[in-house]
């Protein structure tokens, strides 16, 4: 269960203007973002077997003041906060660290709707673009603007950009254009 009291997920819900669809203590979502795309991960969630610590909620920002807002009370609260992109992993890095390790509460924050591509420098070929995009988004985006991204993980159509530098990945094409970083 989760440990987030209601006065906790009531200040949580107010950074996102208590936007109750995209806030949420359920037990699959909590789930779904508390583990990655590992076979064990995989088993677990299709058999209902999760015996992994999840986080306490999961909250979907759409933009930098919201989850500014968000990490400011995490940080008060002093609770730790996990981001969220694809959940592709298979290194286990939204898994949650155990109560005995770690008694703080977990906030998973998924970047999906941070999905923009801001600007587009042409001349020094740079880019500002949000985390949650996707591989695929971010590949068909920047192709119509005439560029190639180069870096193409086996899960870029579902991984993001931010998973991608959070996780330093790799990718089919590292050999001609490197890895992520």
């Amino acid at each position: 269960d989760s440990d987030l009291t209601p006065e906790e997920f009531s200040q949580i819900a107010c950074t996102i203007n208590n936007d109750r669809n995209r806030i949420s203590n359920n037990i699959v979502d909590r789930a779904r973002h508390g583990t990655g795309h590992t076979q064990h991960d995989m088993f677990n969630l299709r058999s209902g077997s999760i015996k992994i610590r999840l986080p306490d909620v999961v909250v979907w920002p759409k933009n930098e003041e919201e989850l500014s807002s968000i990490i400011s009370i995490a940080t008060q609260r002093n609770w730790c906060v996990i981001p969220f992109g694809g959940g592709t992993n298979v290194t286990h890095a939204n898994h949650c660290p155990e109560k005995v390790t770690d008694t703080r509460r977990m906030i998973s924050v998924d970047m999906k709707l941070m999905n923009q591509i801001l600007w587009v420098n042409e001349e020094d070929g740079l880019a500002h673009v949000e985390a949650g995009i996707t591989g695929l988004h971010l590949i068909e985006q920047m192709n119509k603007r005439g560029f190639t991204i180069g870096h193409e993980p086996d899960s870029y159509e579902f991984s993001t950009l931010g998973g991608w530098i959070a996780t330093k990945a790799s990718g089919m094409k590292q050999n001609k254009y490197g890895n992520i970083e």
